[in-house]
């Protein structure tokens, strides 16, 4: 199906018809001609191209889409800060941290 396509958007009301350039790549997915001339990151479906098109050409708020809301904020620290506090070395012996108690190992 790569080629020339018009697909008709509709939100609420209203409905725009757009012209797509859809391409198939070597790996088989599909590629869109985005409103600024550059091709789109690859796609499993002709659908989803056309749609990643569509969301580009005409931003939608989610005030008026309540669908696109995410239903599972993020949490506070995102999946790199964790990774990154994880992976960062313990501060040395001498060193005293707010965060832990100063715990003194010594023999008698």
């Amino acid at each position: 199906m790569p080629g020339t396509i018009y697909a008709t958007v509709r939100h609420g009301n209203t409905h725009r018809t757009i012209r797509v350039d859809v391409e198939r790549t070597n790996a088989g997915r599909f590629v869109a001609k985005m409103p600024d001339d550059r091709w789109s990151p690859e796609c499993m479906t002709v659908d989803n191209a056309i749609l990643l098109h569509a969301a580009v050409a005409f931003p939608i708020e989610v005030e008026t889409a309540p669908w696109l809301a995410n239903p599972r904020p993020a949490s506070r620290f995102s999946f790199v800060e964790k990774n990154r506090a994880v992976r960062s070395p313990e501060p040395a012996a001498t060193e005293v941290s707010a965060a832990r108690p100063c715990v003194s190992l010594e023999r008698a």
